[in-house]
Protein backbone atom coordinates (compact mmCIF):
# COMPACT_ATOMS: atom_id res chain seq x y z
CA UNK A 1 0.00 0.00 0.00
CA UNK A 2 2.80 2.35 0.66
CA UNK A 3 4.62 1.73 -2.49
CA UNK A 4 1.54 2.70 -4.23
CA UNK A 5 1.24 6.35 -2.56
CA UNK A 6 4.83 7.01 -4.13
CA UNK A 7 3.86 7.52 -7.54
CA UNK A 8 0.49 9.45 -6.84
CA UNK A 9 2.47 11.76 -4.15
CA UNK A 10 5.42 12.17 -7.12
CA UNK A 11 3.01 13.23 -9.96
CA UNK A 12 0.18 15.56 -7.16
CA UNK A 13 4.06 17.31 -6.27
CA UNK A 14 4.63 17.64 -10.14
CA UNK A 15 0.67 18.81 -10.77
CA UNK A 16 1.03 21.44 -7.31
CA UNK A 17 4.10 22.94 -8.93
CA UNK A 18 2.61 23.52 -12.15
CA UNK A 19 -0.54 24.10 -10.77
CA UNK A 20 1.64 27.39 -8.77
CA UNK A 21 3.44 28.67 -11.84
CA UNK A 22 0.56 29.34 -13.37
CA UNK A 23 -1.25 30.77 -10.65
CA UNK A 24 1.51 33.42 -10.14
CA UNK A 25 2.13 34.25 -13.66
CA UNK A 26 -1.34 34.80 -13.77
CA UNK A 27 -1.28 36.85 -10.95
CA UNK A 28 1.28 39.31 -12.31
CA UNK A 29 -0.85 39.73 -15.25
CA UNK A 30 -3.63 40.97 -13.47
CA UNK A 31 -1.27 43.45 -10.87
CA UNK A 32 -0.20 44.56 -14.49
CA UNK A 33 -3.49 45.30 -15.78
CA UNK A 34 -4.72 46.96 -13.06
CA UNK A 35 -1.70 49.01 -12.82
CA UNK A 36 -2.73 50.03 -16.68
CA UNK A 37 -6.12 50.29 -15.44
CA UNK A 38 -5.60 52.87 -12.53
CA UNK A 39 -3.71 55.05 -14.33
CA UNK A 40 -6.47 55.15 -17.18
CA UNK A 41 -9.24 55.95 -14.49
CA UNK A 42 -6.52 58.77 -13.03
CA UNK A 43 -6.85 60.52 -16.58
CA UNK A 44 -3.12 59.69 -16.60
CA UNK A 45 -1.87 59.05 -20.24
CA UNK A 46 -0.32 55.87 -21.29
CA UNK A 47 2.11 56.02 -23.84
CA UNK A 48 3.77 53.10 -26.12
CA UNK A 49 7.08 53.83 -24.77
CA UNK A 50 5.69 53.48 -20.87
CA UNK A 51 3.87 50.22 -21.62
CA UNK A 52 7.13 48.74 -23.57
CA UNK A 53 9.22 49.81 -20.52
CA UNK A 54 6.66 48.17 -17.67
CA UNK A 55 6.62 45.03 -20.33
CA UNK A 56 10.24 45.16 -19.76
CA UNK A 57 10.29 45.18 -16.05
CA UNK A 58 8.23 41.92 -16.08
CA UNK A 59 10.69 39.82 -17.79
CA UNK A 60 13.90 39.02 -16.87
CA UNK A 61 16.24 39.04 -19.57
CA UNK A 62 18.41 36.44 -17.85
CA UNK A 63 15.45 33.90 -17.38
CA UNK A 64 16.31 31.70 -20.40
CA UNK A 65 19.17 31.39 -19.26
CA UNK A 66 18.10 30.16 -15.81
CA UNK A 67 15.50 28.00 -17.43
CA UNK A 68 17.79 26.50 -19.22
CA UNK A 69 20.64 25.51 -16.76
CA UNK A 70 17.84 24.55 -14.89
CA UNK A 71 16.49 22.06 -17.27
CA UNK A 72 19.93 20.57 -18.18
CA UNK A 73 20.44 19.91 -14.66
CA UNK A 74 17.17 18.27 -14.01
CA UNK A 75 18.13 16.45 -16.76
CA UNK A 76 21.54 15.37 -15.51
CA UNK A 77 20.05 14.01 -12.56
CA UNK A 78 17.81 12.42 -13.86
CA UNK A 79 20.29 10.26 -16.48
CA UNK A 80 23.05 9.83 -13.01
CA UNK A 81 19.37 8.49 -11.21
CA UNK A 82 18.86 5.91 -13.68
CA UNK A 83 22.56 4.73 -14.01
CA UNK A 84 22.99 4.95 -10.11
CA UNK A 85 20.12 3.59 -9.11
CA UNK A 86 18.44 0.38 -9.27
CA UNK A 87 15.76 0.90 -11.62
CA UNK A 88 15.15 0.70 -15.15
CA UNK A 89 17.76 2.53 -18.07
CA UNK A 90 14.51 3.08 -19.61
CA UNK A 91 14.35 6.73 -17.50
CA UNK A 92 17.32 7.81 -18.96
CA UNK A 93 15.46 8.24 -22.14
CA UNK A 94 13.18 10.63 -19.97
CA UNK A 95 16.09 13.06 -19.47
CA UNK A 96 16.58 13.46 -23.13
CA UNK A 97 13.19 15.72 -23.04
CA UNK A 98 14.19 18.27 -20.12
CA UNK A 99 17.65 18.24 -21.64
CA UNK A 100 16.28 19.10 -25.34
CA UNK A 101 13.85 21.72 -24.01
CA UNK A 102 17.07 23.11 -21.76
CA UNK A 103 19.10 23.24 -24.94
CA UNK A 104 16.88 25.25 -26.31
CA UNK A 105 16.25 27.93 -23.83
CA UNK A 106 19.95 28.14 -23.63
CA UNK A 107 19.88 29.03 -27.28
CA UNK A 108 17.67 31.35 -27.16
CA UNK A 109 19.46 33.15 -24.03
CA UNK A 110 22.67 33.22 -26.77
CA UNK A 111 20.32 34.68 -29.94
CA UNK A 112 18.96 37.43 -27.61
CA UNK A 113 22.27 38.83 -26.20
CA UNK A 114 23.69 38.82 -29.49
CA UNK A 115 20.78 40.67 -30.32
CA UNK A 116 21.85 43.49 -27.82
Amino acid sequence: MASDLVPIALFATVGVVIWLIVFYNHKNKAVFQQTIQKALDKGEGISPSSVEQLLQMQQNPQSDFKRGILLVCASIGIALYSYIGDVDRDIAAIAMFPLAIGIGYLLLAKMANKGQ
